[in-house]
């Protein structure tokens, strides 16, 4: 999937530690979809451009660290409930201009497999849990 979008290397991070496979200061962006508190930490700073590189993230950063390590933060958005903007995502959806990766179906019925495969952590793409009848 990672290739697909662009990426120059995937690391499994079940085999390897991340920031054992890429050089100091060599990384241009860090995504972190895990919604782990300490990706903010030496690590990321460590691997990211001095100047340029980026840390993106799905989780709210409480209280973000100075830089000691030459990345800096530059700012955050929080995203809150919207009509208006789930219509306007659901018109990308269909125009085909966003595409979603789905990982797996659910019927409401099978709410605590969905659950259970979602914590494992070894998900690519989204968990959907169908409300139809």
């Amino acid at each position: 999937l990672v290739q697909s979008l662009g990426t120059e290397k995937v690391i499994d991070v079940s085999k390897q530690n991340w920031v054992d496979a890429v050089d100091e200061h060599s990384v241009d962006v860090v995504y972190d979809c895990g919604v782990e508190r300490k990706a903010w930490n030496r690590d990321a700073q460590t691997v990211l451009k001095k100047d340029s590189g980026r840390f993106v993230t799905i989780n709210p950063m409480l209280q973000p660290r100075a830089a000691k390590f030459g990345a800096k933060c530059i700012g955050e958005i929080m995203v809150h409930a919207s009509g208006e903007q789930l219509k306007e995502l659901s018109g990308f959806v269909s125009s085909g201009a966003l595409k979603p990766v789905i990982d797996s179906v659910y019927s409401f019925d099978q709410l605590l497999p969905a659950l259970e495969k979602m914590r494992t952590k070894s998900v690519c793409g989204k968990i959907v849990l169908s409300m139809a009848h």
